[in-house]
């Protein structure tokens, strides 16, 4: 975690230089330091178990501060994927929704190119759900994850609530002469909504032009949702799914250029999936810190940073890594000792 952290790569050719330095010991060849890294992901214990505690640490303190606060809980889901050499990565996130910010609690990597389909994300969202329960958030997702028995199965077999954007043209034929009418309101700047049954559920769909259009054939933005808010809120609730496009964005090239990812066998790929995962969480952990001394402060006629919430982070958790002591003393502290009596979140 500290030599992606201060290289901003995932490359292990790039991250061996650093390890002398953080460790104080600055004679041993970059060889050794290199074959170091390859035997941390050679390690049985590495590979099999310790993916799971770092993805679980950083679900459980997340999901914990979320229950005590109450309220509606919100699910991203979308999928990143690039060719590294002849290695294909296609991986599938679940995030949740935490001060404004996308935190990722599950995932997989599909090794394909192309979408998803309706059984991967099925199995998918299921092996979530045992993980932690879906039960009552909402998911929101855009074009990619749509069909008739993938909004019934969120329903029926999941009690997801969901907003997810589908592409102009569908459902016409369900709609007869209505979805014109639909249309040509919504093309005159109107907030529409209209019932459409599919199977046995009944939801809404939500039609008004798209603020930030792509290009010309993506001038209409269009939901499909089992909510029963109201119209504008459901626009507002699905302009959350943004959040997810920056964190990849953060875990790509604007963080740890996740996409030097050079290695092959799935359960390495995993595993530093989940190493990134746990610096991604970390910076944003603290970058949230910061912007809330920063609004105390522009109360007081501070002016406010427009830095993003990672680059916050990032700063401060940048400082703290270059040194394995003073990160591992402050890792306990920042992360182990933040209930209001001061205990251990995690034993």
């Amino acid at each position: 975690m500290s030599v992606i952290i201060i290289k901003e790569t995932v490359n292990l050719n790039k991250l061996k230089n650093q390890i002398g330095i953080i460790l104080g010991n600055q004679t041993t060849q970059s060889d050794s330091h290199y074959r170091r890294l390859t035997r941390f992901f050679d390690a049985p214990f590495h590979l099999n178990s310790l993916w799971k505690y770092l993805l679980k640490i950083s679900v459980e303190a997340l999901i914990l501060r979320l229950d005590q606060r109450g309220g509606h809980k919100y699910l991203l889901m979308d999928a990143t994927s690039w060719e590294f050499g002849v290695i294909k990565f296609h991986f599938l996130f679940l995030s949740i929704v935490y001060e404004g910010v996308s935190i990722p609690i599950f995932f997989v990597n599909l090794s394909k190119k192309g979408h998803s389909n309706f059984d991967e994300r099925k199995r998918f969202l299921q092996m979530s759900n045992t993980l932690i329960s879906l039960k009552g958030m909402t998911l929101l997702a855009d074009r990619e994850y749509i069909g008739r028995k993938w909004f019934n199965f969120l329903v029926n077999d999941l009690s997801l609530n969901f907003v997810i954007r589908i592409p102009q043209g569908d459902y016409k034929t369900d709609l007869g002469y209505r979805y014109g009418q639909f249309i040509r309101d919504i093309k005159k700047g109107k907030i529409k909504a209209i019932a459409i049954k599919i199977g046995e559920n009944t939801f809404q769909l939500i039609g008004t032009k798209s603020r930030n259009p792509e290009n010309a054939d993506d001038d209409l933005l269009i939901l499909m949702t089992n909510l029963p808010n109201k119209k504008h809120k459901i626009i507002a609730i699905y302009g959350l799914r943004w959040q997810i496009e920056c964190m990849f964005k953060c875990m790509k090239t604007n963080g740890f250029n996740l996409e030097q990812l050079g290695f092959s066998n799935p359960n390495k790929v995993r595993l530093m999936l989940c190493i990134v995962i746990a610096c991604y969480v970390l910076c944003i952990c603290e970058g949230i810190k910061q912007m809330k001394t920063k609004a105390k402060k522009a109360k007081n006629g501070v002016k406010k940073n427009r830095v993003s919430i990672f680059h916050q982070g990032f700063e401060i958790v940048n400082l703290k890594v270059q040194k394995i002591e003073l990160f591992l003393d402050w890792l306990v502290h920042a992360v182990f000792c933040q209930s209001p009596k001061n205990k251990p979140i995690f034993n």
